[in-house]
């Protein structure tokens, strides 16, 4: 279970997730709404939060996660009280669990 900062938080997986041990590291990876104008990133492997993005405003809905294959950028969407959200997220972007 991930402590986010808000209950019944919309989250999803990085696209090409494959479990704890998945590989390279910048695919085991969590996205979770929050109670505040940011998006938490979660390691799947130790299930701690590794990171935030801040937005605007804070998400009530659903989160979704998008693979861009052409440059491996990461697309994350999600409902706000006054519209959608959308952050893209580096290639370049990695886990800092152990």
């Amino acid at each position: 279970m991930l402590q986010t900062t808000i209950s019944n938080a919309g989250l999803d997986f990085h696209p090409l997730n494959t479990g704890a041990n998945s590989f390279p590291l910048n695919t085991r990876l969590a996205f979770a709404a929050s109670s505040e104008p940011l998006i938490e990133i979660y390691d799947t492997h130790c299930y701690q939060r590794v990171g935030t993005i801040p937005i605007k405003d804070p998400i009530i809905g659903p989160v979704k996660a998008a693979y861009r294959a052409s440059t491996g950028q990461l697309v994350l969407v999600g409902a706000t009280a006054r519209g959608v959200v959308i952050a893209t997220l580096p290639n370049t972007f990695t886990t800092t669990c152990p």
